[in-house]
């Protein structure tokens, strides 16, 4: 288990190491196959981001300022990938190789429940804002603060691409007749 998040998290012992891998691994991957949906390399993105979290070794006061460090190093390492690779994937795109059989795996790692699983379906048909900033919000229950820090926005612009994000997805969810609680 992960250390209570009144104690400094700055001890780097392989214990800590594998602890957060396995805390974080699912739903860092499952985030950046939305950002560039590509399960494989999703995983290098993925496992760089955890790379630079063993060279750095940042100081960070908690089990949630570790989380939000995880997930900014994955978006920043997302969009690079994104940035230099352009041309390539608008030739991929067309193609759509990622299996259902691993989005269904991921989803079911990130997702616990079905109503969770029908309303993370319906986040892939929203922007890739909109997307984010909900999964970070309700999936990984990330504050508004740690999201303004991952997503490059104030908290202003997180609390309203949120409320405009909520309200896309219930019209969506509400198309396909889930239940949606707001």
């Amino acid at each position: 288990m992960l250390k209570s998040h009144t104690q400094k998290t700055n001890t780097w012992s392989e214990e800590r190491i594998a602890a957060l891998v396995e805390a974080h691994r699912f739903p860092l991957l499952y985030f950046a196959t939305g950002i560039i949906g590509n399960l494989t390399d999703a995983e290098d993105i993925v496992e760089d981001a955890f790379v630079r979290l063993l060279v750095k070794k940042p100081r960070l006061r908690d089990e949630n300022a570790m989380k939000t460090y995880l997930f900014t190093t994955a978006k920043h390492i997302a969009i690079d990938y994104l940035r230099k690779n352009r041309r390539r994937l608008k030739e991929q795109k067309d193609l759509e190789y990622l299996p259902e059989t691993d989005v269904q795996f991921l989803e079911e790692s990130v997702c616990k429940t079905e109503t969770q699983r029908e309303i993370a379906a319906a986040l892939h048909t929203l922007s890739p804002d909109y997307r984010e900033v909900l999964y970070l919000l309700y999936f990984e229950e990330l504050s508004t603060v740690e999201i303004s820090k991952i997503m490059g926005k104030t908290k202003k612009q997180i609390y309203n691409l949120a409320a405009r994000a909520k309200k896309a997805l219930a019209e969506i969810l509400q198309k396909e007749d889930t239940p949606y609680e707001n």
